[in-house]
C-alpha cells in the first residue's frame, strides 16, 4: 500500500513540475508584444535570448520565473508530502522516500526543455521534427538554478558565484551554464552540502542512518545528509540534469568547437 502512494506521490508531482515547466514566461511575453521569439537572435526562449531581444527589464523576469518554477514544484511537493504522511503504514517508508519530491524540480527542468505543447505535436506528427521548430523549449540552465536553491542554499550560492566567474572569464553564457551545472552535481556528492532544509517530517522521528545505527531526532529539522537514499537521488538527479542541460546546448558547444559562438556583449546573435 505505501509503495502504491509513493507511486502515486512520484507521477503526481512530476506531471505538475512538467507543467510548471512548460509555462515559457518569455514566450507569452514576447506573443503580447506581438514578437516571434523564435526568430530572433538564437532563436530561443531563454532569458539570454530574450535579453537582447526584448530589454534587461524583460530578460531579468523570464529570468525569474524560469528559475522559481523548479522551486514551486519542489515546494508544492514538499506541502502534499508532509501533509500527508499519516496515510503511509510505515512511517519509516514516508521518511526514507521523502526525495521523490525533488521529481517535481527535475521535471520542470524537462518540461523548461521540451514543453508539453512542442511533445504533443511531435506525436501528432509521427516525430518529425520539423513541425515542433515553433514549440521548442530552452535549454534548461535557469530552471536548474532554481533546483539548486531547492536541494541546498549552499550549492545554489556556488554555482551562482562560479557562473559570474565562468562568465566574466569566457564570456561565454554557454560554457558558464554548463561548466556551473556539472559542478552542481559534483557539489550534489558532497554530504554537508545537501541540507534537503525543506523538508519537514515533524518531531520525534526514528530514522536509520548511514552505516545502519538508528538515531532518534527530536529537532524538526531533520539532516538529510545521514540518508544514503538522499545522497544517491541527489547523485542522480543532478546526474541527469546535467546531461539534459548539455544536450540541449548541443548547438552551442558545435559553434565553440568552430569557433564561432557569440560572447557575452557582442553584437553578433549567433548564440
Amino acid at each position: 500500500m505505501d509503495y502504491f502512494i509513493l507511486f502515486f506521490f512520484f507521477i503526481f508531482f512530476s506531471v505538475i513540475g512538467y507543467l510548471l515547466g512548460s509555462v515559457l514566461l518569455g514566450v507569452i511575453i514576447a506573443k503580447r508584444k506581438r514578437i516571434n521569439i523564435r526568430s530572433i537572435g538564437s532563436g530561443n526562449v531563454g532569458s539570454t535570448n530574450i535579453t537582447r531581444a526584448l530589454g534587461l527589464k524583460i530578460g531579468f523576469i523570464t529570468f525569474s520565473w524560469d528559475c522559481v518554477k523548479s522551486w514551486i514544484a519542489i515546494a508544492f511537493a514538499t506541502l502534499i508530502y508532509s501533509a500527508t504522511k499519516n496515510i503511509f503504514v510505515e512511517k519509516n517508508t514516508f521518511i526514507d522516500n521523502g526525495y521523490i519530491v525533488y521529481a517535481g524540480g527535475f521535471f520542470a527542468v524537462v518540461g523548461h526543455c521540451f514543453p508539453i505543447k512542442y511533445v504533443i505535436t511531435l506525436f501528432r506528427n509521427k516525430f518529425h521534427f520539423d513541425f515542433c521548430k515553433e514549440l521548442k523549449g530552452g535549454k534548461g540552465a535557469a530552471t536548474t538554478a532554481g533546483f539548486f536553491m531547492a536541494l541546498s542554499p549552499w550549492i545554489f550560492i556556488l554555482t551562482f558565484i562560479l557562473f559570474w566567474v565562468f562568465l566574466a572569464i569566457t564570456r561565454y553564457v554557454s560554457v558558464s551554464s554548463m561548466c556551473a551545472i556539472f559542478l552542481g552535481f559534483v557539489f550534489a556528492t558532497v554530504p554537508n552540502l545537501n541540507f534537503m532544509y525543506m523538508m519537514d517530517l515533524g518531531p520525534e522521528v526514528t530514522i536509520v542512518n548511514v552505516g545502519n545505527s538508528v538515531s532518534n531526532f527530536t529537532d524538526p529539522k531533520i539532516n538529510y545528509q545521514m540518508f544514503e537514499s538522499y545522497l544517491y537521488s541527489n547523485i542522480v538527479f543532478t546526474f541527469f540534469i546535467f546531461a539534459l542541460v548539455t544536450y540541449m546546448h548541443k548547438v552551442n558547444i558545435k559553434k565553440l568547437i568552430n569557433g564561432n559562438e557569440s560572447k557575452l556583449g557582442s553584437r553578433k546573435n549567433k548564440k
